[in-house]
């Protein structure tokens, strides 16, 4: 008999989160010899922390915001 689960709850959708950030973070957190490299993984969770500048909402519009930030 398969027991059906009930639906996923906010904690666990966090959690999940937070364990998918982890592992990402692990897996494109090393060079190519397999060194970690905390550099790179404190600038990635502080811009992913920095509030963003603002939404797209078109092709031409992204390419606009874009060539702004060269």
């Amino acid at each position: 008999m398969i027991k059906q689960k009930s639906k996923p709850t906010l904690d666990d959708l966090i959690f999940e989160v937070k364990t998918l950030r982890s592992a990402v973070i692990g897996i494109i957190g090393h060079d190519p010899e397999g060194k970690y490299r905390p550099e790179f993984v404190k600038k990635i969770l502080k811009e992913a922390s920095e509030p963003r500048e603002g939404e797209f909402v078109s092709a031409p519009d992204f390419l606009e915001k874009l060539e702004k930030h060269k």
